[in-house]
C-alpha cells in the first residue's frame, strides 16, 4: 500500500465567517452530560462468563465465579457500543442490532435484531444518536443511524457512504472523509445531524490513505493513518477553523494514540523495529515524551479521566471570597497480566487482526508521579477490555472474549 507523508490540499476557500458560525450554532444545541459520581446507582452487574474459544494458544483460561461486588458484567448481552448518562442508565447496540437500555437493573427492548448485524457503531456525545456501520463497501461504507428518542433507525433511501465518521464531543454533529474518485484523496465533511435540512459542508480535500479521525475538542480534530508496524504512521492536528494543519508526531512504526483534551495530553504506543513488542508513552501537544512507561499496553485499553476537587475558599484583601478547583487527571489501563503476551508479539497488528488475545488486570496510573497502582487483579477475572471509559466514577470496558459490557466500580 502506497504511503505518502504529505496529506493536505485546500481545494476551494470556505468563508470562515461561515465555518466559525456554523461551529457556534451547533456548539450550542448541547453540551455533554455532567460527570457526578452521586447520582444513580450503577446498573446490576454480575460476575463473567466463560468466554468463546479464540485461537489456539491465545485464550485464557475461562474464569471461575468470583464474588467480587465491585466488579462484573452490566448486562448478559454482547453488544458493539454503550453510553452510559449522568443517572446510571445505560444504552447499548448489541451485536444483532437490537437496541437495549437497563435501568434500575430492568432491561428494555428500544428496538428488535435487525436483518443483518452492524459491525461497528458510535454514540453521539449526549446518548441519542446511534451511527452504525451494517456493509462494508468500496470504496466507502454504508452507514445508518438510530434515533434513541424515536426508537427507530433512519434507513437512508441511500446509504451514506462515509470514511471514518466521528461524532462532535459536544454535538449531533459527524466529521468523516468522502473518498473521491480515480483515487485523488478524500474530502473532509461536517454535518449537523440534528437538522434533517442540513447540507455536508465541506473543509478541505486531504491526498492521503487509510486515514482515522479523532474529534476531541470542537475547534480542532486529529488525524492519523491507520496503525501498522510494518509502515511508519503519523498523527496530525486539524484546527477546524484556522483550517490549519500541524504534525504532532511523524513516521513511528505502529503507531497508535488516544489523547485527552482537557490535560492536553496523549498516550502513544510506538513498534519496536524488530517488528516484536514496542513502548508506551506520554506525550504534549507538541508531540515530545513527557513519560515513558514501563509496563507495555495498547492505548485502545486505556481512558483518561480528571477528577474535579473545590479548593477551600479564602478571602481577598477585599473581603471578597474566592474559591477554585483542584484538577488530577489519572490514567487507566487495562495491562495484560502475563508482560510476554505483548512484548513478543508483532503490535499492533496481531491484535487488531484478532491473532491475539489478551488476559487483562486493570490499573491506575498517576500521571504527576508515575505510580501505578492496581485495582483488579483477580486472577479469576478473564477479560480483553476495549472501549474503556470513566463514567459516573466507575470504569466500563468491553471484553473482547465475550463482546459484553463491564463495570468497575472506583474509589472504594
Amino acid at each position: 500500500m502506497r504511503r505518502s507523508y504529505y496529506i493536505l490540499t485546500i481545494i476551494g476557500i470556505i468563508a470562515v465567517g461561515a465555518l466559525i458560525a456554523y461551529l457556534l450554532r451547533s456548539s450550542q444545541q448541547a453540551s455533554p452530560p455532567p460527570d457526578d459520581p452521586d447520582i444513580g446507582t450503577l446498573p446490576p452487574v454480575g460476575p463473567p462468563v466463560a468466554a468463546p474459544t479464540p485461537p489456539p494458544g491465545e485464550t485464557p483460561t475461562p474464569p471461575t465465579t468470583p464474588t467480587n461486588q465491585r466488579f462484573g458484567s452490566v448486562l448478559d448481552e454482547p453488544v458493539i457500543d454503550y453510553f452510559v448518562d449522568s443517572q446510571n442508565i445505560a444504552t447499548v447496540l448489541a451485536t444483532d442490532g437490537r437496541v437495549l437500555q437497563v435501568k434500575d437493573g430492568n432491561l428494555t427492548t428500544f428496538h428488535p435484531k435487525t436483518t443483518s448485524s452492524p459491525l461497528i457503531a458510535s454514540f453521539s456525545s449526549d446518548g441519542q444518536k446511534i451511527m452504525a456501520q451494517f456493509s462494508r463497501e468500496t470504496p466507502a461504507s454504508r452507514f445508518d443511524m438510530f434515533d434513541v428518542q424515536k426508537r427507530a433507525w433512519l434507513w437512508q433511501p441511500k446509504p451514506l457512504l462515509l470514511e471514518s465518521p466521528v461524532w462532535s464531543p459536544v454535538t449531533s454533529t459527524l466529521i468523516y472523509l468522502r473518498r473521491l474518485e480515480n483515487d485523488r484523496g478524500a474530502v473532509l465533511s461536517i454535518q449537523d445531524l440534528s437538522n434533517q435540512a442540513s447540507k455536508p459542508l465541506e473543509v478541505s480535500t486531504l491526498h492521503q490513505q487509510d486515514l482515522t479521525l479523532a474529534w476531541p475538542d470542537p475547534t480542532y480534530i486529529l488525524l492519523q493513518q491507520k496503525s501498522s508496524v510494518l509502515y511508519p504512521g503519523s498523527l496530525w492536528k486539524f484546527d477546524i477553523l484556522r483550517k490549519t494543519l500541524s504534525p504532532i508526531i511523524m513516521t513511528q512504526p505502529g503507531l497508535e494514540t488516544i489523547w485527552d483534551p482537557r490535560s492536553k495530553q496523549g498516550v502513544g504506543f510506538v513498534g519496536n523495529t524488530n517488528e516484536r513488542g514496542g513502548r508506551l508513552f506520554l506525550f504534549n501537544e507538541s508531540g515530545a515524551t513527557t513519560r515513558q512507561f514501563s509496563t507495555l499496553t495498547l492505548p485502545s485499553k486505556c481512558a483518561f479521566h480528571t477528577a474535579v476537587t473545590p479548593v477551600a475558599s479564602t478571602v481577598t484583601s477585599s473581603g471578597t471570597p474566592q474559591t477554585g478547583t483542584l484538577e488530577k487527571t489519572t490514567l487507566y489501563c487495562a495491562i495484560p497480566r502475563d508482560p510476554q503476551t505483548l512484548s513478543t508479539r508483532q503490535l499492533p497488528d496481531l491484535y487488531y487482526k484478532k491473532g491475539l488475545f489478551t488476559s487483562d488486570d486493570i490499573y491506575s496510573i498517576d500521571l504527576a508521579s508515575g505510580s501505578i497502582t492496581p485495582l483488579l487483579t483477580d486472577p479469576a477475572y478473564q477479560f480483553d477490555a476495549q472501549s474503556v471509559r470513566v463514567i459516573n466514577d466507575k470504569l466500563f470496558f468491553i471484553s473482547r472474549l465475550d463482546k459484553k459490557l463491564y463495570a468497575l466500580m472506583l474509589g472504594l
